[in-house]
């Protein structure tokens, strides 16, 4: 109601969630808040192009140390602008979708975009290590929206406000602002690879590129999204 978009991570342990991390008795369908509100945006991880390679889902199968949350919401039923996108992943049968008793297809999904989440470089204290995780693409897909804020005030516009409709629309028609994804499974939870937990469902990357509970519409083309998104009135 206040025109903002609040920014969420998806989770960095796949379906199953942190419960499952060092307990595989505790796999399933384990969505996460406020990841699942529908009154935010959320972002999930992928790798690949930090190591020139073809960018992917971020999961700890292909060494990217932590899997990008995804899901469906037990609670909140799925907003109306979610719908067209959503029912177009669950009905494409090339998408190996998991037996839809095991999570609530009607819930809100998530997450909704992605953005780059394995081996940022990070100082503490004058140390330098690399990390992985949504904790890391969030942030730099809630920096892209505040530099096209600042570009909109300077022009004497608005900030964009609420951005989850105009998201789905935008993915709805295709736009190559979103760099679609189409490889990736979130059934494992983070960890070292063979050494992980993994569990028996997943949600896997749409095969078209489209959207999918693990890195929503894909990652985001910042030339194209500040363009839109400062043309608008």
């Amino acid at each position: 109601m206040k025109g903002l978009t609040a920014f969420c991570a998806s989770g960095d342990d796949g379906v199953a969630n942190f419960q499952a991390r060092s307990n595989p008795s505790a796999c399933g369908f384990t969505p996460s808040f406020p990841a699942t509100s529908p009154y935010v945006l959320t972002i999930g991880a992928t790798q690949g192009p930090e190591a020139g390679q073809p960018e992917v889902a971020c999961s700890s199968q292909t060494g990217g140390l932590i899997t990008s949350g995804g899901g469906f919401s037990t609670f909140t039923k799925r907003p109306d602008y979610q719908d067209a996108a959503v029912n177009a992943y669950l009905n494409n049968p090339a998408n190996n979708v998991p037996p839809r008793t095991q999570f609530s297809p009607t819930g809100r999904a998530y997450p909704d975009v992605a953005a780059m989440g394995h081996n940022y470089p990070i100082e503490v204290n004058g140390a330098f290590y690399v990390g992985s995780g949504t904790s890391a693409s969030t942030p730099v897909t809630a920096g892209m929206f505040t530099l096209i804020n600042d570009q909109r005030l300077a022009a004497g516009k608005s900030p964009v406000g609420f951005v989850n409709p105009a998201i789905y629309q935008l993915g709805g028609n295709k736009s190559d602002i979103f760099n679609g994804i189409t490889k990736g499974k979130n059934n494992c939870c983070a960890g070292q690879p063979n050494s992980q937990t993994c569990c028996q469902y997943g949600f896997q990357a749409d095969v078209n590129g489209g959207w999918a509970p693990i890195t929503g519409f894909g990652s985001l083309n910042w030339d194209k999204l500040s363009a839109y998104f400062t043309s608008l009135p």
